[in-house]
């Protein structure tokens, strides 16, 4: 049976490398947008704050879940790491939305949103279902994500 450290830092490089697959589709999408259609980023504030901000978000949830199997106190790095995770993974999400918007596919952007909340909650409700995290952590998180697709996703669509 593997240790409590064990299992800890499968988990912690798991979700590193989910991080590092997001920041490569982010820094992808950056540079493309870049060399094709700059003036996508330079007609929208708030599509190129949320393009450059998913790295840095990204990275220091990556940072904080290296720190969950060997720090004292793991449970304040998880919800630090899970904060900026669900922060850089919203911001993903509605710069994807936006883009479709953009290009005149508002209506899938919109779609897109409203299935990364119903599937955010199926998975939260999953994961506590079978013990996994308390009920405030997965309220929080999902309101956190709702929030952040609403006032900086929808609300940029609309």
């Amino acid at each position: 049976m593997p240790s409590e450290f064990e299992k800890k830092s499968v988990k912690s490089n798991a979700r590193i490398t989910i991080n590092s697959m997001l920041v490569g589709v982010a820094a992808t999408v950056l540079f493309l947008i870049i060399a094709i259609n700059p003036k996508l980023l330079q007609n929208s504030f708030w599509l190129s704050l949320q393009l450059v901000l998913i790295t840095p978000f990204l990275i220091i949830s990556s940072l904080a879940y290296s720190k969950l199997a060997y720090k004292h106190e793991p449970e304040k790095w998880n919800i630090f790491a899970w904060t900026c995770f669900v922060i850089g993974y919203c911001f993903m999400i509605n710069v994807i939305a936006i883009l479709m918007a953009q290009i005149g596919l508002a209506l899938i952007g919109i779609l897109l949103l409203a299935s990364s909340l119903v599937l955010n909650y199926i998975y939260a409700s999953l994961d506590y279902s079978y013990g996994g995290g308390s009920k405030i952590e997965m309220i929080s998180k999902y309101v956190l994500l709702t929030v952040l697709h609403i006032f900086l996703g929808l609300k940029i669509i609309i």
